[in-house]
């Protein structure tokens, strides 16, 4: 692996350090880790354990099959948490999503994308109209996005399916992220009537300036104002007072636990490090802050951590004015770069070409005063450090999945 590919590889595909990539994209090709850190021996009682407290299961290309205890559908806030780029995590999400909707009623699903590319998604499943649907994956496939894949725009068309399936209430998509394509969310204002300098606000330097620039001509909120610019309205606050992705993520989720989801529970798939529940040293994840917060769903959050062995990611190598898509498998969390502690135990627990969840916190866990699974090093300096060393495994996420053997989620094949 080159240089070049190591460098951005370990910011795009360690998703759980997201926080770092800045730091990550500076270092140089990375060594294999020390034999002495990738050695480690399983603990029989604790892969017996495992093996007995399966709450899911299925082959990487699905179906899968869900027997969670009952307290997990009385949650306020389900998040799954993957490493970007494989294609099993898609699939497992969507079958997720609809066994929670068919048991609890849940009908919103809450994206890691702006309030304008959630709004795209939106109403393609609401219409089947997939112009907008597709400019948001052209946006993501042009930057060489692990987003931008066949298999997250597949999962888009499958939640439209599942929303036909369901009966009642409709399937609604929220973006809750910091606003990501500029010009997208500048031509809804536009289409909109909404008055701007769009020259200058694209001129400006920097998220934070022209979170000002569009801020100052939105003006005070308006009584008919509707939920989408309501949103874009939360996420320019939030980048203007400078709370970063973290905070800008909050701000927007506050805003729709307190109004729209009038207490009703959501869902979504985000990136590793945004679900957990406590805080790390490089800050407080999106779910902790919500855990330590008065909302409506602190103490209700149910967060699913996946992590990656035997499989392969996307990664965009950087190529003349575009970038061509390769798979990697250097980032598994047992090596040759990465390696989380107890891994050893859940290639001795978890069947290959499965994605499998356990239940860190049935009768009897080694983990409930544990620190499995926390502590992960890595050959690039930047390894998962919780804030408080003595926080257990069970206080960052009750539930633990491994995705053994999946593919990449490959590049979008032609437009359809």
């Amino acid at each position: 692996m080159t240089k070049k590919i190591a460098k951005m590889a370990c910011a795009l595909a360690f998703a759980w350090a997201a926080q770092a990539s800045a730091a990550i994209a500076q270092a140089g090709s990375p060594p294999p880790l020390p034999a002495s850190v990738l050695a480690e021996e399983a603990e029989p009682a604790k892969v017996d354990y495992l093996r007995s407290h399966v709450v899911a299961s299925g082959p990487v290309t699905g179906p899968f099959t869900f027997d969670f205890p009952a307290g997990f559908y009385s949650s306020r806030l389900f998040l799954v948490g993957e490493s970007h780029g494989s294609a099993a995590p898609h699939l497992f999400d969507l079958a997720l999503l609809e066994d929670i909707a068919r048991r609890t009623g849940l009908r919103d699903y809450l994206a890691e994308c702006d309030p304008v590319q959630g709004a795209a998604f939106d109403h393609y499943v609401q219409t089947g109209d997939d112009t907008a649907l597709r400019q948001v994956f052209d946006y993501w496939s042009s930057r060489g996005s692990q987003w931008g894949t066949q298999a997250y725009e597949d999962k888009i068309r499958g939640l439209r399916a599942i929303a036909l399936r369901l009966q009642g209430a409709p399937i609604r998509v929220r973006g809750l992220d910091a606003i990501q394509d500029w010009s997208m969310t500048l031509d809804w204002l536009q289409a909109r009537g909404i008055q701007f300098e769009r020259e200058a606000v694209e001129a400006a330097a920097g998220g934070q300036a022209k979170a000002g620039l569009l801020l100052a001509a939105l003006g005070p909120v308006q009584s008919d104002e509707d939920q989408i610019l309501s949103a874009i309205r939360v996420a320019l606050e939030a980048q203007v007072a400078g709370r970063g992705r973290e905070g800008t993520i909050v701000a927007a989720y506050s805003a729709l636990a307190t109004g729209v989801l009038e207490g009703k529970p959501a869902y979504g798939m985000w990136g590793l490090f945004h679900v957990l529940q406590a805080p790390l040293k490089s800050g407080a994840p999106f779910a902790a802050q919500v855990e330590a917060s008065s909302l409506p769903a602190a103490g209700q959050i149910a967060s699913i951590i996946l992590v990656p062995i035997d499989s392969a990611a996307l990664y965009a190598v950087p190529q003349g004015d575009g970038f061509r898509p390769v798979p990697l498998d250097t980032f598994n969390v047992t090596g040759p770069l990465v390696k989380m502690d107890g891994s050893a135990d859940l290639v001795a627990a978890a069947p290959t070409g499965h994605v499998t969840i356990y239940d860190l916190a049935g009768p009897g866990s080694p983990y409930v005063n544990a620190l499995d699974f926390i502590h992960v090093t890595t050959s690039i300096g930047q390894d998962f450090e919780p804030d408080n060393p003595g926080t257990p495994t069970t206080d960052y996420a009750r539930y633990l999945g491994v995705v053994r053997g999946s593919s990449w989620a490959g590049p979008r094949v032609s437009a359809r």
